[in-house]
């Protein structure tokens, strides 16, 4: 190789170096902060969203969507109260805090609400 295309060569390289550190600087200064998200259980319905926002509406925050499914998915629930059994549609994680019955319907929920097993 001559001396002539060893110095092309070096400067092509050293040119890619520079302009690939450019565009990367370029990047992180341009580039928004991430604000951080979380899945939200709200009344039932579950969407992702900051904590604030969460708090705000009044929602429970989880750190993933499953989590925020197994505790904000509702079910008919049948659960005691000081008036006797009743059958009320609620996440199923209150539902079981509660040491309720879930059922996956409310038909099914009333006709074995209460009933010994």
């Amino acid at each position: 190789m001559n001396t002539s295309k060893l110095v092309v060569s070096k400067l092509s390289a050293g040119l890619l170096v520079m302009v690939g550190l450019m565009l990367a600087v370029v990047a992180s200064v341009s580039a928004e902060p991430k604000v951080p998200t979380i899945w939200c259980c709200i009344n039932g319905n579950i969407v992702n969203t900051t904590p604030a926002a969460c708090e705000h509406k009044g929602g429970t925050a989880f750190p993933s969507k499953a989590s925020a499914i197994a505790a904000c998915e509702k079910t008919w629930c049948c659960h005691k109260t000081p008036k006797g059994w009743q059958v009320d549609y609620m996440p199923a994680s209150d539902c079981k805090k509660m040491g309720g019955i879930c059922y996956g319907s409310k038909d099914e929920a009333a006709v074995k609400c209460g009933k010994k097993k």
